[in-house]
């Protein structure tokens, strides 16, 4: 494989620490003005924390996204909470993550691949690691789960580029993403694998190629569409997400 993008991020932020000292501080001083009978109150405003609030696009996406979702639940009755989940996040013009960039200062929030990239180094190193536990096979793939803008893919790849013997092994990089826009982002940071013809995208698992895979995820469970259930006194019943009494 080529090797990938160069470069080096530092954009740690110090925010979450100040925080968290801020939010200690007030809570002890909280207990000790309870302790003397008086109550005090304490409202941390984050609103502004990435300089950003929501425009109007993000109303009309939404507007539009209910109105989705009231009209197949007046056509076919309630949806179960995968189903709900599913349109809410992928649906193809109202969907969450498929035309707009959710990561970072412009988004809603940031995960640690895009914070520094040793994280994504560290994830090289393992997948070495990992390679040959599994008795170093000739040919492996490489793939990520919800890859977001392709940062952590890019980051493993510089760090395993330090051991030879992987990168050859390595016969194609792929990536799990349904999101048009999110392809488009990780295609620009990984172009080098694009000009050689090494990285390849797909919409579910099972699209991947039948050989040894490496396979890794950041982030990515918890916004997969799940079914829900609970127990009552007659058994378990799945729960569905229907309209309001007045059809709202």
């Amino acid at each position: 494989l080529p090797s990938p993008i160069g470069g080096s991020r530092a954009s740690i932020s110090l925010v979450h620490l100040y925080m968290s000292r801020f939010v200690r501080s007030a809570l002890r001083h909280t207990r000790r003005a309870g302790s003397r009978g008086r109550c005090t109150t304490v409202a941390v405003d984050t609103s502004g924390l990435l300089g950003r609030r929501a425009g109007p696009h993000h109303h009309h996406q939404h507007a539009g996204l209910l109105r989705e979702l009231a009209s197949r639940i007046r056509f076919r009755g309630p949806l179960t909470v995968a189903e709900y989940m599913g349109l809410a996040l992928t649906h193809p013009e109202h969907g969450y993550y498929m035309r707009r960039d959710a990561f970072g200062r412009a988004g809603d929030f940031t995960t640690s691949p895009e914070v520094c990239q040793a994280f994504g180094e560290l994830v090289g190193v393992w997948c070495v690691a990992a390679w040959e536990a599994l008795g170093r096979p000739a040919r492996v793939r490489l793939a990520e789960a919800g890859p977001g803008r392709g940062t952590l893919m890019a980051d493993l790849l510089r760090a395993s580029a330090a051991f030879p013997a992987f990168r050859e092994a390595v016969c194609g990089v792929h990536l799990l993403e349904v999101s048009p826009f999110n392809r488009a982002s990780q295609r620009s940071a990984l172009e080098p694998l694009v000009a050689a013809g090494q990285l390849h995208w797909h919409a579910a698992v099972s699209e991947l190629p039948q050989e040894p895979v490496l396979l890794v995820a950041h982030e990515f469970l918890d916004a997969l569409p799940v079914h829900q259930f609970v127990r009552t006194r007659v058994g378990w019943r799945e729960k569905l997400v229907d309209l309001r009494a007045g059809g709202e």
